[in-house]
């Protein structure tokens, strides 16, 4: 029997994160992670949540630049990726054709928002920035603070 993604399998321990290529075909390891906190965002390009998260993904990294390491890793192949991040904006690193990755650890739904501290450990893990009612009592994305004060405790 399949195994589904636990993330007590992860928490407090190192993120098992193999050396990948970037999209820009640059190598990027664990070690390269380390030295300030990390937001790793599972996801690909036909995910509606995943895509209505981006924006706000985005804003944050916007908001704490260079003080977090912000990665993107889907499966999807990087020409897909590629044709997807022209229409719409999403300012991490990216890695793509990242299969062997989301199946080693049996992620399956998606999103997936891992934190790293300083130091590469696992310290939280979410799966979409929350969603919040809006004035009309419709469910409309969030503005992701708690994700800027998770990655602030980890500064």
């Amino acid at each position: 029997e399949k195994k589904s993604f636990d993330p007590d399998d992860y928490i407090d321990k190192e993120f098992p994160l193999p050396t990948l290529k970037t999209l820009d075909n640059k190598s990027i390891s664990i070690n390269d992670l380390k030295g300030k906190p990390t937001l790793i965002n599972f996801w690909f390009t036909t995910c509606k949540p995943c895509i209505e998260e981006m924006p706000v993904l985005s804003e944050i990294k916007n908001q704490l630049k260079d003080s977090v390491n912000f990665i993107a890793i889907t499966f999807k192949p990087i020409e897909k990726v590629k044709a997807f991040l022209i229409k719409y904006k999403f300012n991490y690193t990216q890695i793509a054709s990242a299969s062997k990755v989301t199946e080693s650890m049996n992620i399956e739904a998606f999103p997936v928002n891992i934190f790293l501290d300083k130091n590469g450990i696992v310290r939280k893990i979410e799966s979409g920035i929350p969603y919040i009612l809006d004035d009309k009592k419709q469910m409309k994305m969030g503005d992701g603070k708690e994700f800027v004060a998770a990655l602030r405790e980890l500064l």
